[in-house]
């Protein structure tokens, strides 16, 4: 009974898609992507090596290590061991 269900539902996704291409609007939206898939590309590429060279610089400034008696992340901070203050994120 669900999968008829489901069924029905991805019918009718594929009905809405096949109805937009009648409709000018959307017509220049897809056609505007097409000619603009490149610079996406490259936008998404420029962001996922943003975020790893971030996270990995955050990952080198924070160098903890993990207590397995405590089982939290601990930080030398002037000297002494203390809890990683960012743990509830």
């Amino acid at each position: 009974k669900s999968v008829i269900f489901k069924f029905v539902r991805l019918t009718r996704v594929v009905r809405a898609f096949r109805l937009g291409r009648r409709f000018e609007a959307v017509v220049i939206i897809m056609r505007s992507l097409k000619k603009s898939l490149r610079a996406l590309y490259v936008l998404c590429l420029n962001l996922f090596l943003g975020m790893v060279i971030w996270g990995s610089l955050m990952y080198f400034a924070e160098q903890g290590t993990w207590n397995s008696s405590v089982r939290a992340w601990e930080v030398l901070d002037d000297g002494a061991w203390n809890r990683n203050p960012f743990e509830s994120i």
